[in-house]
């Protein structure tokens, strides 16, 4: 049929299929026209065909328009236009085709460029949004996310609807995208096409999420062949990264053009500068400046006082002239001071930085940052890169210091705060530019030195540098220790310094833990981390536990808007008490997330703190948990064996990244301390204290911490006569297939 004009429809082929673009498993879209809706009705074939295609192996999805209803949809819709500026022809009728065109040229000169800039710039926004706004998560959606295939489109679409140019090659011809734009765009794309394709490949469906489970097998199918796995994947996720980043720059660069050609700029300025003002939000030069190298710093002076954008010009100033002003001594001691300058400024830290780095003049300063600047992180719990989590660390104190939060003010606006506080976390996580582990000691000579160079005092390096080298040591604390253990919280007390320290480090851990996944900080961590920190700045003052009466009792908290619940339980102590608890709640479907216990001669109350399946009601809850108790938790093994066997579908993802089990059991004065550290699944703790009680062990403290599907376990139990065997079979149970 192709090349016929009597055929009486036009079949075009759109979305990536009219781009060219179609991947394995994609989608294919194409756009049947006819005349108008006599001409389908009366066409039982064009009918057929169509619901073949439904019914068909591939996933075809075609779109039915008249040549009317065209010319409707496109004068009230945007997004129809710019999918039909994706057309490609397949099945020509000359006839409908050339009026198709006609139509679609006449709208061309009726369309409100402003308008339709508009509406590509909420969505591009929506779609930023949706993926957290971070170009940098661990697990990018190549073809939404910021950066992605959906950026390449907006490029070729804009180049179309401003230009009349709808590819990157008449863009550079016009000047409206320089050369090394061009050939980086050449570059990503090709590599982002390669990912792509891998991924539907691979996963057998049209998938963009590049999973960690995927990571590896994509890098080592694209030639990527470093000695290990964990190095194959940084490599290659850094070139991802760094391809989306050219093409996220590129629309934006591209954008503000659009911008400036419109004459959308707001005229009226406002002055901050002899040399320099504000226009529209942005700082722009006055008209007669010629910029020079002197103006570089001056500008990141305002940026840090102002908190504005620079100007398009301004940008690609930067851009081109960073290295001179760089390797001129006398521009970067500027340069740095005006660095130290902005790490003083919480409330703008965020977006000053991203300039920083944007502008590439922060690598230029300090190779490191260009190290970590797209590096992955081997950790289960972040979503991050490691950039952009210090990126979100900063804003989260961003966030803290213009939000009215009544028990962090206090601490927050302490003068040593803002001198201290910022320039700690831009620096924690820098050992991970050598390795993941031990990164908070390695990362200490690598601070030491930049602090310097920006000209920190002795005494302000000192304390920054500790809270490099703690910085994971108040959650390692409250994951795994008894916070009543007064002797043991005195002690770390002393290990961290004096209260300014102390407070330092308690805001870091804050910051530090909202930026590591948004959905892990909760209302319990936060209590165990002001715990903690109460402990540690007057630990004598604390409230005494008043005694507690000697009957059986179920007292259930249920925290409003969450599944997780305080459960205390009072019950007289037996033998292998903990593994009888945590057997009862694996059988009632709950999870235990942590223990707090106080024991009062042969009685017990205990608080544990459970998720519950979102059916759960407490005064259910309760009675069975009465009901469980009262019969000395009779037939615990077989109901944990039966919920286990309920679950036993439930599949658990495997990744490149190395998470082995781990456990370690140290001696401390008159008890030996058990450390575990595991991928968690259901029935873990009901298994491990089983181990302890075939092992005769006496439990005296446990806290049980879970975190994004990974155990952190501490027991304290009573001296042990035969710690090789102890630790031998817990890492054989740990080692078994869930």
């Amino acid at each position: 049929m192709v090349g016929l004009s009597t055929e009486p429809f036009a079949l075009y082929a759109t979305g990536g299929y009219g781009r060219e673009e179609i991947f394995p498993n994609s989608d294919l879209d194409l756009m049947l026209l006819v005349e108008n809706a006599d001409v389908w009705e009366k066409n039982t074939a064009l009918q057929d065909w169509i619901q073949a295609n439904w019914t068909s192996d591939l996933d075809v999805r075609v779109a039915l328009r008249t040549l009317d209803g065209v010319e409707t949809d496109i004068a009230n819709h945007i997004h129809t236009y710019t999918s039909l500026l994706d057309r490609r022809l397949l099945v020509e009728n000359s006839n409908l085709a050339s009026l198709l065109e006609t139509k679609l040229s006449a709208f061309l000169p009726k369309l409100s460029r402003t308008e339709y800039l508009k509406e590509r710039l909420t969505e591009r926004s929506l779609r930023k949004t949706k993926f957290i706004h971070a170009s940098a998560l661990q697990e990018p959606e190549i073809k939404n996310g910021p950066g992605g295939l959906r950026d390449l489109q907006h490029i070729s679409w804009f180049g179309s609807i401003f230009y009349s140019a709808p590819n990157i090659n008449q863009l550079q011809h016009i000047d409206k995208l320089k050369n090394y734009e061009v050939e980086g765009l050449n570059r990503a794309s090709r590599f982002i096409f390669a990912v792509r394709e891998e991924l539907h490949t691979l996963s057998n469906k049209d998938v963009n999420t590049l999973s960690t489970t995927l990571q590896l097998k994509v890098a080592t199918n694209m030639g990527y062949s470093q000695a290990t796995p964990e190095e194959r994947v940084t490599e290659f996720m850094r070139d991802l990264f760094w391809h989306m980043h050219i093409v996220e720059k590129t629309l934006e660069m591209l954008t503000q053009r659009v911008i400036t050609d419109l004459q959308l700029t707001p005229q009226k300025a406002s002055i901050i500068h002899p040399h320099f003002k504000v226009v529209g939000g942005q700082i722009v030069a006055h008209e007669e400046v010629t910029l020079t190298l002197e103006h570089i710093p001056e500008l990141f002076r305002l940026l840090s006082d102002y908190s504005f954008s620079f100007s398009q010009p301004i940008r690609e100033f930067i851009l081109e002239n960073r290295m001179e002003v760089v390797n001129n001594p006398r521009l970067r001691q500027l340069l740095l001071y005006e660095f130290r300058n902005t790490l003083k400024q919480p409330g703008k830290l965020y977006q000053s930085l991203t300039e920083w780095m944007d502008l590439s003049v922060l690598p230029a300063l300090f190779p490191v940052f260009a190290t970590i600047r797209f590096q992955v992180q081997m950790e289960h719990y972040h979503i991050y890169t490691l950039w952009e989590h210090t990126l979100q660390s900063l804003k989260h104190l961003d966030t803290l210091v213009t939000t009215d939060d009544s028990e962090l003010t206090q601490h927050l606006f302490q003068p040593y705060v803002s001198d201290l506080l910022p320039a700690a976390l831009l620096l924690h996580d820098i050992g991970k530019s050598i390795q993941n582990a031990n990164h908070a000691a390695l990362g200490v000579p690598i601070a030491r030195g930049i602090l310097e160079e920006c000209y920190f005092p002795a005494d302000d390096i000192e304390r920054i540098c500790l809270l490099v080298n703690e910085h994971l040591s108040m959650a390692r604390f409250w994951q795994s220790h008894d916070l009543d253990d007064m002797p043991r919280v005195e002690a770390f007390a002393r290990q961290i310094g004096d209260r300014k320290q102390q407070t330092l480090l308690y805001l870091l851990t804050i910051c530090d833990a909202n930026a590591t996944n948004p959905t892990l900080w909760n209302g319990y961590k936060y209590s165990l981390h002001s715990s903690l920190f109460a402990r540690m700045g007057a630990p004598h003052s604390l409230e005494i536990i008043n005694p507690f009466q000697e009957a059986i009792d179920v007292s259930i908290l249920a925290k409003p808007d969450t599944l997780f619940w305080n459960v205390t339980l009072t019950q007289p102590i037996s033998q292998n008490l903990l593994h009888q608890v945590a057997g009862m709640f694996t059988s009632l479907g709950c999870s235990i997330h942590a223990v707090q216990t106080h024991v009062q001669g042969n009685w017990s109350r205990d608080t544990y703190t459970v998720s519950v399946p979102s059916y759960t009601q407490p005064a259910v809850l309760e009675g069975k948990i009465k009901s469980a108790i009262e019969s000395n938790y009779t037939n615990i093994a077989t109901k944990v064996d039966e919920q286990l066997k309920r679950v036993s579908t439930r599949v658990y993802s495997q990744d490149h990244r190395p998470f082995p089990s781990n456990v370690t059991i140290n001696e401390e004065n008159d008890r030996h301390v058990i450390s575990i550290q595991t991928k968690d699944r259901p029935g873990l703790l009901y298994h491990l204290t089983k181990v302890l009680a075939e092992m005769n062990c006496t439990i005296t403290f446990v806290k049980v911490y879970t975190e994004a599907g990974w155990a952190n376990d501490t027991f304290y139990i009573a001296k042990h006569p035969d710690v090789k065997t102890l630790r031998n079979n817990l890492k054989a149970l740990l080692t078994q297939t869930p």
